[in-house]
């Protein structure tokens, strides 16, 4: 009997120092934590859809584009759930983190309690603790981004998904036919990869276990039919636009005439050219580069700790040189990157300065 109440304690008191700590990190880090390409498109177009006095019907990018550039030729997923945390925090984007913070925390909380009744205190003190202190999820609970919400709803997809196939209870099961396709709506508008695995999936589960499916066919109608609701402002869209979107997403994921500038990155102080070119692209997604020798845009990418290592008496005056000529774009501890401005003259290098 002791040592049952000892096992109890430890696991309240495990669950209590995973929670506290959790929410500890999350309160910081909400606050601190660093704004990265896609946050920073996915904040501009939602200021765009709300200047525009429209209800949202479209939300984040198929693919990482140029953010004003390329803002009207983009396909976007379908569906406006996405941005409904920022109009909820008065178009701020501090309060719509905290707003989706909150949210994220009261599902996970729905799916520890949940996850208690089906598998008692020991098991959901060790799951809800790996859970809680894992750092993606802490992440994901961090910040407003469309990846992180659709991993948070996946946990209220899994309820359900468990309540169908295992549970003897007759309206449990029926509720949970009739809310599994509203939820993969939803999270299909946070991230269109759902659409394209999660949906088959299901679908292919139903096929196969088409007896059981057809017990609960009325009310899996039911539920197709609510999805279908979610997505009525933007068939609407679609059709008074001719279809513009669909046209842009097909233009997305096979027409890469559009894939962006041709650009001649040229490394100095650090021979690691290629690796540059590929960190480049992920740093700079937001200007669509494709790294050709042959390009007329020229970018000058300097390894900074190499640099700062060098006795090289060329250094100052070359770089006096870009400040005059260039324009610089991007810096950090490892890297300086600057556009030559001069797309007609000859960019010199290190050399013609000794």
């Amino acid at each position: 009997m002791i040592n049952k109440l000892n096992k109890m304690i430890l696991c309240i008191v495990l669950l209590i120092i995973s929670i506290t700590v959790n929410i500890y990190l999350d309160s910081y880090i909400v606050f601190n934590r660093a704004i990265r390409t896609d946050q920073e498109q996915h904040f501009y177009d939602i200021k765009r859809w709300y200047e525009s006095g429209k209800i949202p019907v479209t939300s984040t990018r198929f693919t990482n584009s140029r953010t004003i550039d390329d803002e009207f030729v983009t396909g976007r997923v379908p569906g406006g759930a996405y941005y409904i945390f920022y109009k909820l925090a008065s178009e701020n984007l501090i309060g719509a983190k905290i707003i989706n913070l909150l949210f994220s925390l009261s599902i996970f909380f729905i799916f520890l309690f949940w996850f208690y009744k089906k598998y008692g205190l020991f098991i959901t003190s060790i799951i809800g603790s790996l859970i809680l202190m894992n750092p993606y999820f802490i992440i994901s609970l961090t910040d407003l981004w469309n990846p992180n919400l659709a991993l948070i709803f996946s946990f209220l997809l899994f309820i359900f998904l468990y309540e169908y196939i295992d549970s003897k209870n007759e309206n449990i099961v029926r509720f949970s036919v009739v809310i599994i396709f509203p939820i993969i709506a939803l999270i299909s508008q946070l991230h269109f990869f759902t659409f394209f695995s999660v949906v088959p999936t299901i679908i292919i589960y139903l096929l196969i276990r088409f007896k059981r499916t057809k017990q609960y066919l009325t009310f899996w109608v039911i539920g197709v039919f609510l999805s279908f609701l979610q997505y009525v402002p933007y068939l609407m869209y679609e059709l008074q636009s001719g279809f513009l979107n669909m046209k842009n997403i097909i233009k997305t994921i096979y027409d890469d005439s559009n894939g962006g500038m041709d650009v001649n990155l040229i490394s100095i102080y650090g021979e690691r050219k290629e690796t540059y070119c590929d960190i480049s692209k992920n740093l700079f997604s937001e200007y669509a580069w494709n790294c050709n020798n042959n390009g007329t845009n020229l970018y000058i990418l300097i390894d900074f700790i190499k640099l700062n290592n060098s006795d090289d008496p060329a250094y100052p005056k070359y770089i006096n040189y870009l400040a005059s000529n260039s324009k610089l774009i991007y810096t950090n501890e490892y890297i300086l990157v600057y556009k030559f401005q001069h797309s007609n003259d000859e960019l010199l290098s290190p050399e013609n300065f000794i």
